[in-house]
């Protein structure tokens, strides 16, 4: 028989392009069956969105989720025009 595995690992990565708008970044770990993380985004509309989670073999899995920021909606000028 095979001892039994345990899993362990640790990453992490960030995005910063302030050209494109580009900017993101993700955190997360893991021993045996419980892993823990985050990520976040710039959204298009200029709000940031913020998750974070957790999930093991006995709870189940949390999430969070939070939205933050301006938001930029564009308006449109809409004219009617009289068909008739």
């Amino acid at each position: 028989m095979f001892p039994k595995a345990h899993p362990k690992y640790e990453f992490e990565y960030k995005v910063e392009d302030y050209q494109t708008g580009d900017m993101k970044s993700q955190h997360e770990h893991r021993s045996g069956d419980a892993v823990k993380g985050d990520y976040s985004l710039h959204q298009p509309d200029g709000s940031v969105r913020h998750v974070d989670y957790y999930a093991d073999d006995h709870s189940g899995k949390f999430i969070t989720c939070l939205i933050s920021g301006v938001i930029n909606v564009a308006v449109l000028d809409v004219k009617s025009t009289d068909a008739g």
